[in-house]
């Protein structure tokens, strides 16, 4: 986003694009932060926008999201978050956007895929959403900026999403808080996570 942000210049940007689509086909983070703290995710939507100012905002979700297809129908209210310690109010006034829905098939969530099945518009893969006059956010990144202004709190921690794998089956990916700068072994430890067994990873010098 702040990258983004820093090209953007004086330019009106045509669209601000909050992508829900899971970047990957067992990547659950999207759904679960638009599930349990949707509150958060549109209150940092409103912000960016307020900061961008966008002749149009978009909400893209996946067409088999059947649970964010009431979001188009009922701007008001937002589900409370329990990842807030406040209620939740309504909609964060002024917030006004329309809900796209596509079919996620791998890589559709990257923004070079989306622009072209939004708008039509071609964007080389190194190059920012942007060039198309366009701003393309992430939940989590929604979600820190309204979390924070709702609660007036510093940014401590952030969801992160643990895959694990055992030599019997794939456990199912789970969504949790990770606090910033804690190490690997404190967070696993934390969330009652045992780790046997690790692989090493040799990186070229």
């Amino acid at each position: 986003l702040l990258e983004q942000v820093h090209e953007l210049a004086d330019r009106r940007i045509r669209a601000l694009v909050l992508n829900l689509l899971p970047t990957q086909p067992e990547f659950a983070l999207p759904l679960a932060l638009s599930r349990a703290a949707l509150a958060d995710v549109l209150a940092g939507l409103a912000l960016i926008q307020e900061t961008v100012r966008a002749r149009r905002v978009l909400v893209v979700i996946d067409r088999h999201d059947h649970h964010l297809h009431t979001l188009g129908k009922r701007p008001s209210p937002v589900p409370p978050s329990p990842l807030s310690t406040t209620p939740a109010a309504g909609s964060p006034r002024g917030l006004s956007f329309r809900l796209v829905t596509l079919l996620n098939k791998y890589p559709q969530a990257h923004h070079t895929i989306l622009l072209r099945s939004l708008f039509g518009k071609k964007v080389e893969p190194l190059m920012l959403p942007t060039a198309a006059n366009r701003v393309v956010v992430d939940p989590v990144t929604c979600w820190a900026l309204g979390r924070t202004t709702r609660l007036h709190a510093p940014f401590t921690e952030r969801p992160v999403q643990v895959f694990l794998r055992t030599e019997k089956r794939d456990v199912a990916p789970r969504v949790v808080m990770a606090t910033l700068g804690e190490t690997v072994e404190t967070f696993l430890e934390r969330c009652g996570i045992a780790v046997t067994e690790r692989v090493p990873h040799a990186f070229p010098a």
